[in-house]
């Protein structure tokens, strides 16, 4: 298990950041994963706006605010691949006390997206997962703090046409809206300096395709083309 938090003493009000936590194991002879993460509010929030405010929330009787909180359950038809991802998250958790608050955002959804991120030293697998994703949401038509849940099952997997090439593909079912949950088709490219990925959601309410080249330095991550268009149906 990971917690991180920092403590910004410059700022006027709520210096205290959320706190994040994450953890990770392994079950059955480590081939089923069990990956978990979420956030606590040190602050309570106001009651007309939902945002926070600077007073801690232990004066309302809570020692802080659960926000938010993922958890899922993946089996891999191909042990290798469980056993890389299992290594890059634990890399990257490594880092934690030193990620920003978006990298932070970003770690927690590898954590419980399989798909989240793609490793061309693997060239195939098939896998099916269980996820299910709390969230408080403050509802301006109510006037309160909202519980959103979702759990959805998916089947998912890659495999390589090239040593440069992937394709990836991922579809499942949302118990909760009790429809098909999103279906997604991606091609991704490695360009040496750069990643090229091509994503397509064929049919549903999120029907799209987008095309992204993203530097691969860290430090260029913000430098990226991206072409995307999507229809809504609502």
């Amino acid at each position: 298990m990971t917690f991180s938090g920092n403590y910004n003493v410059a700022a006027d009000s709520l210096k205290l950041s959320q706190i994040s936590f994450s953890g990770r194991t392994a079950l059955f002879d480590k081939k089923v994963n069990v990956n978990f993460n979420g956030s606590f509010d040190p602050y309570s929030y106001d009651r007309y706006t939902g945002t926070r405010i600077d007073r801690f929330a232990i004066k309302d009787g809570k020692l802080a605010r659960l926000t938010n909180f993922g958890l899922s359950f993946d089996y891999s038809l191909n042990p290798k691949a469980n056993e890389n991802r299992s290594e890059n998250i634990d890399s990257l958790r490594s880092s934690m006390p030193n990620l920003t608050p978006e990298q932070a955002q970003a770690l927690a959804r590898i954590s419980t997206d399989p798909n989240a991120f793609v490793d061309f030293n693997i060239p195939w697998n098939l896998a099916g997962s269980f996820s299910m994703n709390y969230n408080q949401v403050f509802s301006r038509e109510r006037m309160q703090m909202e519980t959103r849940i979702t759990s959805t099952v998916n089947v998912h997997g890659d495999f390589n046409v090239t040593p440069k090439w992937k394709v990836q593909f991922n579809t499942g079912y949302d118990f909760v809206q009790k429809e098909a949950s999103m279906s997604q088709i991606s091609i991704y490219r490695d360009l040496h300096c750069w990643d090229m990925s091509v994503g397509w959601v064929p049919f549903g309410r999120y029907k799209s395709y987008n095309i992204t080249i993203r530097a691969k330095a860290s430090i260029l991550q913000d430098l990226k083309l991206t072409k995307r268009q999507s229809h809504f149906t609502y």
